[in-house]
């Protein structure tokens, strides 16, 4: 059954069979593996569902900063899916490889964007899974692929900040991360024999074998300076983790944290107030 099927005047099976073709070609040739779906359309949502696609993000605004929400969507299935699956996967998968260096050059326009002060928030949204309203990433930020990364609104990024999203890597809304902080969701093998990469005769990569973590951040965090955070992490809304510190297990909301490993030190409270009235 298709997400139309009650429908019996027979013109909406049409539509469908042609969103299908078109979805396929897509798919087969150009490698088509997200996309956007207006959440006040729940039968284009199910259509997709339908078609082997699934919901991983919402945003209150669409890209322009208008308030009208989006559902972004990934294929569920093919390498993409693998590798966020948290399963091992291939990475040395050409594609993969092929939108690793999509990233970086798209990074490196963004770089040059910034410093020419020519905004660049075009080629964000190009390159991650979402970045919301008025929030701001400063140069030097890198990233493994980009569309696994998904940032809320009024977020701040202080510079060279590195996300490698092989899983997602989700922030909330006013989250704020100072310089220098990672954001890792690789996994290699503990076994040497297993995490060796092997090559083709001609010195290409064959076989690399990897697995990813997700890692999110809940709104209204803070992490200062050069601040690790590993696959596998949550970090509960309002907690602030201390410079150079190295987040290996969850910390829970409204707590500060620091050390390497990173634990909670105390929970933050009223009395935390500096007696200003939050804008």
């Amino acid at each position: 059954m298709n997400a139309f099927a009650h429908r019996s005047d027979g013109s909406i099976s049409v539509i469908f069979y042609h969103l299908e073709a078109l979805l396929a070609h897509a798919v087969g040739a150009f490698g088509a593996h997200r996309l956007d779906v207006n959440e006040q359309n729940p039968q284009a949502v199910s259509f997709y569902e339908h078609e082997g696609w699934r919901a991983v993000y919402r945003s209150s605004r669409d890209d322009a900063g208008r308030p009208f929400p989006y559902i972004r969507m990934q294929r569920e299935d093919g390498i993409r899916a693998e590798m966020a699956s948290g399963d091992w996967y291939e990475s040395a998968n050409p594609a993969l490889a092929a939108d690793r260096l999509r990233a970086r050059r798209l990074m490196r326009a963004y770089d040059e964007a910034y410093y020419a002060n020519e905004g660049g928030a075009d080629i964000l949204h190009g390159v991650l899974g979402a970045f919301g309203f008025d929030s701001e990433l400063t140069a030097g930020a890198r990233v493994d692929y980009g569309y696994n990364v998904f940032v809320g609104d009024r977020c701040f990024f202080n510079y060279d900040c590195t996300f490698l999203d092989g899983a997602h890597i989700i922030f909330g809304d006013d989250v704020m991360v100072g310089p220098r902080c990672s954001f890792v969701t690789p996994i290699h093998p503990l076994h040497p024999d297993d995490r060796v990469m092997q090559l083709e005769e001609d010195g290409t990569p064959a076989h690399l074998a990897e697995r990813n973590a997700a890692i999110h951040v809940g709104s209204r965090a803070w992490l200062a300076a050069n601040v690790t955070v590993t696959g596998g992490v949550t970090i509960g809304e309002g907690a602030v983790i201390g410079a150079g510190s190295v987040v290996t297990r969850d910390i829970p909301a409204n707590t500060f944290a620091c050390g390497v490993p990173c634990r909670p030190v105390r929970a933050i409270t009223d009395a935390d107030r500096i007696g200003l009235d939050a804008k």
